[in-house]
């Protein structure tokens, strides 16, 4: 059997590594989410492991489009489409805090559709002695746009780490009561973006960042092009080129290169259908097995039937393969299945539902020791919008993922997990919107009949996937301004019971104690003027254990950017 001490270490690094990804994760996140980046094929052939990233990114590529929009027009701001398209945007926000980014893409396509067709009306009336142009064309004179900008900003975090009894610190002389990790990255950069479109079918995009700080240098290098052939038929090719060096004892170094091509076809007045595919290639400076070089290759076919602004149905293929020239036993393939449907009333009120099947199988992993066992697994998630009065609503969002393996083991159990939000939404003011309401989640494993209790190890392992349930609820306060001014606030409490874990026993080594639980996210961004740009993000959770004999977790990032268009 492990010794406690031991135990106890190995419990605090593997929460640090998690804190320490969320931080990278999260600020990587911010970084992308500044870029005006063209947007990359919507996510539709994302990468498994870095779906949620691509999502996160297509999401905020997106967002900046409309936000910009709403900002230039911002004297139509009476008119229906830009009521139409702010109510959009608030909508695909509240998806995307959820953490949705699918559904807000959804939606933000919607947005971009409203903006395409009200800027064909509003353009002045060809006369008949113009030469009629198909609707993919555009009949303005070709033109460049380039935009510069100049980066300045720094991230923050704080680590924290609290023994909860000074019994604990002496039976673990080792550890310190009190553990507390400051971490300060000033950055430095700069983006270029230069586009053309008009004259002909043809839209051309350009994308470059080049970011150094103290823990980091990382470049980035975007090209797209996009060609419509006839009025109904159009195809994108892109190819993304990015490289990250870490100036940090791991040395950690890599570059990666992502080509895209894809095609459409508009069936009538509603349907498109859209074929693609996605090839990867990533290398590391130092390969190893946790960090193993890949090829990986993605086809996939999307039919959309789009009815405006009031419904959206969506159907998605996906099958990708995955290979490791040195580490065979990590390749996989998977197939993926996705439907929702979508219905959008004038009255604030909205439904949407959304399936998503998906098998992953691993030829040459070895399921009873390894993370590597092929599973398949099935998300549900619904939303239901009742508009009370255009001021004031109810909100009904709930999601179901259950996953099971080939063969269930303490490493790879299988699990059901759900998640239930109702929430009141409310406006305060013409530009601000409040929600109150009520979470639940529940997560049940398979691991108490595939552990051993013969076996110490498997038991160490099987306390990471303990059942749980928890009650809390849920605050939101947005802003979107048409001065340039945007602001999104969300907290989260939650406290959350772990029916199987030992309660009272200093001496037991408990991963999973009961406890209560804090988020708090701040999302600003604020236009000052046509050059400067001010963003920030901040994020503290907290995790406060409710034994004596159990530890409490703390943790903060800030971040916040400047960016000078020159």
């Amino acid at each position: 059997m492990l010794p406690r001490l031991h135990k106890t270490c190995l419990h605090t690094l593997l929460f640090c590594l998690a804190a320490l990804t969320v931080l990278a994760r999260q600020t990587d996140l911010f970084a992308q989410t500044q870029s005006d980046l063209p947007n990359p094929g919507t996510g539709a052939f994302a990468d498994t492991t870095l779906l949620e990233w691509s999502e996160a990114s297509a999401y905020q590529i997106a967002q900046l489009r409309v936000q910009r929009w709403l900002l230039r027009k911002h004297l139509q701001a009476e008119t229906s489409t830009y009521l139409n398209v702010v109510e959009i945007l608030r909508e695909a926000g509240s998806f995307a805090k959820e953490a949705d980014y699918i559904t807000a893409q959804m939606l933000l396509e919607t947005a971009l559709e409203l903006i395409a067709t009200d800027s064909k009306a509003s353009a002045p009336p060809q006369t008949s002695t113009q030469s009629w142009t198909p609707l993919s064309y555009s009949s303005s004179k070709p033109a460049w746009r380039w935009q510069h900008e100049a980066l300045l900003g720094i991230d923050l975090s704080r680590l924290e780490y609290e023994l909860g009894n000074e019994d604990l610190e002496l039976l673990y002389a080792n550890l310190e009561r009190r553990s507390v990790q400051d971490n300060a990255n000033p950055f430095a950069g700069a983006r270029f973006h230069v586009s053309r479109s008009g004259g002909t079918a043809w839209d051309l995009r350009a994308f470059s960042l080049l970011k150094t700080s103290r823990e980091y240098h990382n470049g980035l290098l975007e090209f797209a092009a996009q060609n419509a052939l006839g009025q109904e038929t159009n195809w994108r090719a892109e190819n993304r080129f990015e490289a990250t060096s870490y100036r940090d004892t791991s040395g950690l170094r890599y570059w990666q290169n992502t080509s895209l091509l894809q095609g459409g076809v508009k069936l009538g007045k509603h349907v498109t259908v859209e074929v693609g595919d996605e090839f990867r290639v990533r290398r590391y400076g130092a390969e190893k097995e946790f960090s193993p070089n890949y090829l990986h290759n993605e086809i996939g076919m999307r039919a959309v039937y789009s009815a405006g602004v009031a419904t959206r149905l969506e159907a998605r293929y996906q099958y990708g393969a995955r290979a490791h020239p040195r580490f065979s036993r990590e390749d996989y393939l998977e197939h993926r299945i996705e439907a929702s449907v979508s219905q959008h009333a004038l009255e604030s009120s909205a439904i949407f539902v959304q399936n998503i099947w998906r098998r992953r199988v691993y030829p040459l992993g070895v399921p009873d020791s390894t993370f590597q066992n092929t599973y398949q697994e099935e998300f549900l998630r619904a939303d239901l919008t009742i508009g009370f009065t255009e001021r004031a609503g109810l909100r009904l969002e709930g999601d179901l993922t259950l996953r099971q393996y080939e063969i269930p083991s303490v490493y790879t159990p299988d699990f059901l997990n759900a998640r239930i939000n109702p929430k009141l939404q409310f406006k305060i003011w013409k530009d601000w919107q409040a929600s109150f309401g009520y979470i639940f989640l529940l997560q049940v494993n398979s691991t108490k009949q595939a552990a051993s209790a013969d076996d110490p190890q498997l038991s160490f392992v099987h306390d990471f996937y303990e059942d749980y349930y928890a009650n809390g609820f849920t605050l939101g306060l947005d802003l979107l301004s048409t001065s340039g001014f945007l602001m999104s606030a969300s907290h989260v409490f939650e406290a959350r019971i772990y029916p199987d874990s030992p309660v009272g026993d200093a001496t037991a080594f408990n991963p999973n104690p009961n406890h209560n639980s804090n988020s708090f996210l701040l999302f600003l961004s604020w236009q000052i003027n046509p050059r400067w740009q001010l963003s920030a993000i901040a994020n503290f959770d907290s995790q406060i254990s409710r034994s004596e004999y159990s530890e409490d977790l703390r943790n903060t990032i800030f971040s916040l950017e400047t960016g000078y268009a020159f």
